[in-house]
């Protein structure tokens, strides 16, 4: 930077001298990019079967855990950076209330998934899982992760999203058939979720 200045200085000095002449010149091009962060997320665990599962299994009067499955999402960038993981519910149309659709049967959904948050880490330091449902104009302190709610992560002591390089989430996936009598069954009956976990930076 100090070289620049006294480059500056020295061309001001020689414009401005008496009898100056104007003669020859050339061009300096100076050009870049400037590239943001990049993040890469990964799950341990991408694909949850729950195998065959009998309609005799199923609870009549209130909705069926049928698998609960731990599953980390962790996110490795190029250098510290604020974020937000977006979850995409791929299914939509078919889940209930915050829950991941898992399809539809004869046009009603049949169930949904879970993430509950149980441990959240940046850079090693165990940190406060947070969420904004306004395209993060506000935060607060969450338990799960939601279709199209954007999660981060904060300090114990603030909802303000920090920086990080490392993060990892650790997450208790659990699935629920809904109730029995609420249920058209003929034949067999495909479980069908899925979600996409996108980052965004801050």
């Amino acid at each position: 930077m100090k070289k620049y200045f006294a480059a500056l200085t020295t061309t001001a000095l020689i414009s401005v001298a008496p009898f100056a002449l104007a003669g020859p010149s050339t061009e300096l091009t100076v050009s870049g990019v400037i590239t943001p962060v990049a993040c890469t997320p990964t799950l341990s665990v991408g694909d949850i079967d729950l195998g065959s599962i009998s309609y005799n299994q199923l609870e009549q009067e209130q909705n069926t855990l049928v698998g609960s499955h731990d599953v980390s999402l962790s996110m490795n960038c190029d250098g510290s950076t604020g974020f937000a993981i977006i979850a995409i519910d791929n299914k939509a149309g078919s889940g209930i209330g915050d829950g991941f659709g898992l399809g539809l049967n004869d046009g009603n959904p049949v169930g949904f998934f879970t993430p509950l948050i149980q441990r959240v880490t940046a850079d090693t330091a165990v940190v406060d899982p947070i969420e904004s449902n306004d395209n993060g104009v506000t935060w607060a302190r969450t338990d799960s992760a939601k279709p199209g709610i954007w999660l981060s992560a904060a300090t114990p002591s603030s909802t303000t999203p920090i920086d990080a390089q490392i993060v990892t989430v650790d997450f208790k996936v659990n699935t629920y058939i809904l109730r029995a009598d609420e249920l058209t069954l003929v034949g067999d009956l495909d479980l069908d979720g899925s979600a996409t976990f996108e980052v965004m930076y801050l």
